[in-house]
């Protein structure tokens, strides 16, 4: 698309992007709601044998929740993290930076910790 008009061109990205809203977190919310609940049970069921409770569990945040401080951190951490040289070893092959070891473990994770019906159904379909 060619426009002659920088004005249109404008109006036109305004008009786009006015359109856009994020998805509706109201599932994820309603799971992380029932996953401090659990831990809040099992931290009852331990007593004083755990630290752990809901008051100090990691909570993951949606990106357009957070502060711009935040995003900034968060980018900054990542960084570091490319900044600094692989320790991985031979356990993630051709990773260079602690990212891509951060990548690595969680790709050879995957299927512990996205254990999804989808998921068992593609991998009994195409071994790789």
């Amino acid at each position: 698309m060619h426009f002659t008009n920088a004005a249109a061109a404008v109006s036109l990205l305004a008009i786009s992007t006015h359109a856009w809203k994020p998805s509706s977190t109201n599932g994820t919310d309603r799971l992380a709601a029932l996953g401090k609940a659990n831990l809040e049970r099992h931290h009852a069921s331990l007593g004083s044998y755990s630290s752990c409770n809901s008051a100090n569990a990691a909570v993951r945040k949606e990106w357009l929740s957070l502060s711009d401080e935040e995003k900034i951190a968060y980018t900054d951490a990542v960084k570091c993290l490319m900044s600094k040289p692989s320790i991985s070893g031979d356990a993630i092959p051709g990773a260079k930076s602690r990212f891509d070891d951060f990548i690595g473990v969680h790709i050879k994770q995957t299927p512990f910790i996205h254990v999804t019906v989808s998921y068992s159904f593609m991998s009994s379909r195409h071994r790789y």
